[in-house]
């Protein structure tokens, strides 16, 4: 093998064995402590320095809110959709910056793509690399939210009697939901709305008022 393959190689080993660590003592401190100890080219910037890292999440958790609640499934309510997006680069970002701009995880792969330069391909999602960058402040003014898993990762019931299934939108001022059910006939659907600037914590649906 190349030096070039070899370094690749004692890289990988070093960053899988890092990982382990990671997942061992739940801290991010040996991954990092990797990147930064590693370089590509001898004197050259850290692997940490060249790599963007992204910390987030696939939903958030109730956390016994509205009325005792708990997980994240079915339900739209804001513990279940705010969750952690964090991009961390030394170079792109010296100082930390924060925003409230709506995203989707279905933003990510044109967003990623803009920011590495790679060759956009055709999905629903949003680029808000321009965000990421500072560049801008917002690249929508909602994001769309379903829910279809009514078995929710259970192999075997009981499960959630319908309507189990959601579509709903959420702006900043509003948030919309329907409950319904695939099969009509089962059980009427039903709606949650909510003035999210008035009522934050959305204790008070409008859909029947």
């Amino acid at each position: 093998r190349s030096r070039d393959e070899n370094l690749v190689v004692d890289i990988e080993a070093a960053l899988r064995m890092a990982q382990q660590q990671a997942q061992l003592t739940g801290s991010m401190e040996p991954l990092l402590a990797a990147l930064k100890s590693v370089s590509l080219v001898a004197g050259g910037p850290s692997v940490y320095e060249q790599s963007l890292i992204i910390r987030t999440a696939d939903h958030g958790e109730m956390g016994l809110a509205h009325g005792g609640l708990r997980q994240k499934n079915f339900n739209m309510y804001d513990e279940s959709l705010r969750i952690p997006l964090v991009y961390s680069n030394p170079s792109l970002f010296p100082k930390p910056r924060t925003s409230s701009a709506l995203v989707s995880h279905v933003d990510m792969v044109p967003t990623l793509a803009s920011l590495v330069g790679a060759t956009q391909v055709a999905t629903s999602g949003v680029d808000y690399s321009g965000i990421i960058l500072g560049k801008k402040k917002a690249v929508q003014d909602y994001v769309l939210f379903t829910y279809d898993d009514f078995q929710a990762g259970q192999n075997q019931g009981p499960y959630i009697p319908a309507p189990q299934h959601i579509v709903g939108i959420r702006e900043a001022h509003w948030k919309f939901a329907k409950y319904y059910s695939v099969a009509p006939d089962v059980a009427p659907p039903e709606f949650e709305m909510y003035d999210l600037q008035k009522d934050p914590l959305e204790t008070t649906n409008l859909a029947y008022r």
